[in-house]
């Protein structure tokens, strides 16, 4: 027998060997499908650098300059050292929302399966 011959079960138009049409493959059962409800550290860590870029300019402009350092020097060293921190505090900020979401759902969940 040959490959395309219908004699060796495979019918040439896709139905059954008997001539019945296939029948639609059975449905997976549903999957029960776990959200995680992470923050997202991008925006954290950018609204604290901003944050901190917004105070380091008030703070800036709220003091008299000196004559050693121009206006531009100070706000560029104050800037940067506040975005700095400012970053880190609202990565930390987004860890403990992350750390509070976990242990919130493990409380809620207790005894139960999803």
């Amino acid at each position: 027998m040959s490959a395309g011959d219908p004699a060796d079960g495979d019918a040439p138009d896709g139905d059954a060997p008997d001539g019945r049409a296939p029948e639609a493959p059975a449905e997976r059962p549903a999957q029960v499908l776990r959200l995680r409800r992470a923050p997202r550290y991008r925006a954290f860590v950018l609204t604290g650098v901003l944050l901190g870029l917004l105070i380091a300019v008030v703070a800036t402009l709220s003091f008299p300059v000196t004559g050693d350092y121009s206006l531009r020097t100070v706000l560029g060293y104050v800037a940067a050292v506040l975005a700095l921190v400012g970053g880190l505090l609202g990565a930390a900020v987004a860890v403990l929302v992350e750390r509070g979401h976990l242990t919130r759902g493990r409380r809620r969940g207790r005894g139960r399966r999803p």
